[in-house]
């Protein structure tokens, strides 16, 4: 254990020397020819939030508050321009989609829809094992996978125990758990409310170049994606998922849950219907009065009709992901303001001279960084250098936002890419192994209807 702290410590130790070299150089070195100095140590800094994003070497919305501090410290911009870039609209939005969650859960809302919906579909080990899949895409679309994967685990430990005595009963378990995380992590990918990735790449994408992405737009891009890897997952599942294995046990117990619930309650007819609402205003009014405004509308409603408390948003509310959210949108807009985005697009631009070339890269170290980092840090540290590229070829910047979104998605290996993977890992179900045999397919999978993506349906949405 000692050696181990050492180790750590030794480990910090080199980071930060590195990264005080780093950041040390544009003060006594001349900047790279195309480069004023103020970008030089804006580059500096984005390079040292890259390498501890990287390396983990402390949390990542700390690496985000670095860069905020950062950027008066060595005046780079002024402290008046920086802080307000945490009043991004996409910091609300995310807030207000965190806090209608935290309603949803609390209520037992999705807790009696689950359970309703696996004892009605899965009356096999096969139906079962696609009832939790389905359920787990499904649910994704509205609340975050790692949510999803969290709110579903109770269930799936309960069915887990009464398998325990059963032929093939830990390989059911294990099906289960894979449908849980694989259905949590490619449903997260549909909407903005998947994920803090999506509404991040937007900001960036917004600050970068003053264009957009719609929630039906992304719904549209994305859903046809969602539809082939659940597909393709599904066929894995059947694949490994024992035929014969005893559930009556399970399906009694499925019924003794569904029926010690009770009648719905008024809190969860109130909520279900506040959240039905709410997404069809963000289908309809979202590009008009803006997606924040409606999702803090709900907010508002939610605690004006007492349907929630403040004590339950503290708990539930990831207030890190909000920190990071704001020190990655400040961090692409002044890379771009000092002139750090136009370098980065003169120096790559004769390098790569087709756009689809440039953007099958993209795609694929996008889905190589999933695994080993967090998919938030992928997008934050990807969007703001290869929108300066996207600019020197013509390429599309909404397509991209999609073609660096979407791959970092598809995490389905590795635990740091997304807690989704680690919960599931702490189920004892499922072993690393498992985790990476299957991901293994399902990320060149999803590498590969990406490009197909890229190629031929993504611009007959936004154009070429």
């Amino acid at each position: 254990m000692k050696t181990e702290v050492q180790t750590n410590w030794s480990k910090r130790l080199i980071i930060f020397i590195i990264s005080g070299v780093i950041l040390l150089l544009p003060f006594i070195i001349d900047a790279p020819e195309g480069l004023s100095q103020i970008g030089f140590r804006s580059l500096a800094v984005f390079i040292v939030c890259i390498l501890w994003w990287v390396t983990n070497v402390i949390p990542l919305m700390i690496t985000s508050l670095f860069a905020i501090v950062a950027f008066p410290l060595f005046n780079i911009a002024d402290a008046h321009d920086v802080y307000p870039k945490f009043g991004n609209t996409a910091v609300f939005f995310l807030l207000g989609s965190f806090i209608l969650a935290s309603a949803f859960m609390r209520s037992g809302l999705s807790t009696r829809l689950s359970l309703v919906f696996i004892k009605a579909v899965g009356k096999s080990p096969l139906r079962m094992v696609i009832a939790f899949q389905l359920l787990a895409t499904f649910l994704a679309f509205w609340t975050t996978g790692h949510t999803v994967v969290a709110m579903l685990i109770p269930i799936l430990l309960e069915l887990g125990n009464s398998l325990s005595e059963e032929e093939n009963g830990a390989e059911l378990a294990k099906s289960l758990s894979l449908a849980v995380m694989w259905g949590a992590v490619i449903g997260s990918n549909a909407t903005f409310l998947g994920g803090a990735r999506a509404p991040l790449a937007v900001a960036i994408l917004s600050e970068s170049t003053g264009k957009s992405i719609t929630f039906s737009q992304w719904l549209i891009a994305t859903l046809p994606l969602v539809i082939v890897m659940t597909i393709i997952g599904t066929f894995l599942l059947l694949r490994i998922t024992p035929k014969k294995v005893d559930i009556k046990q399970s399906r009694t117990h499925l019924t003794k849950k569904v029926k010690n619930l009770g009648a719905t309650s008024k809190r969860e007819k109130l909520i279900a219907g506040i959240m039905l609402l709410t997404i069809i205003a963000w289908f309809v009014f979202g590009n008009r009065a803006g997606l924040a405004n409606i999702a803090l509308i709900a907010v508002i409603t939610l605690f004006f009709l007492r349907l929630t408390s403040w004590k339950e948003v503290e708990e539930d509310v990831n207030w890190g992901i909000i920190l990071m959210y704001g020190g990655a949108i400040a961090l692409g807009s002044t890379l771009s303001e000092t002139g750090v985005s136009d370098w980065i697009m003169n120096m790559t631009g004769g390098l790569i001279t087709s756009s689809v070339v440039f953007l099958i890269i993209i795609a694929t170290l996008s889905i190589f960084f999933t695994e080993t980092m967090s998919n938030t840090a992928v997008v934050a540290f990807m969007m703001p250098m290869a929108i300066a590229t996207a600019m020197a070829l013509n390429t599309n910047p909404q397509i991209l936002t999609l073609t660096i979104t979407i791959p970092s998605g598809f995490a389905f290996m590795l635990p740091m890419s997304t807690p989704a993977i680690a919960m599931t890992l702490s189920t004892g179900y499922v072993e690393m192994k498992d985790t990476i045999k299957s991901g293994i397919i399902l990320n060149i999978t999803g590498l590969a209807i990406t490009l197909l993506a890229i190629i031929f349906y993504w611009p007959m949405i936004f154009g070429g």
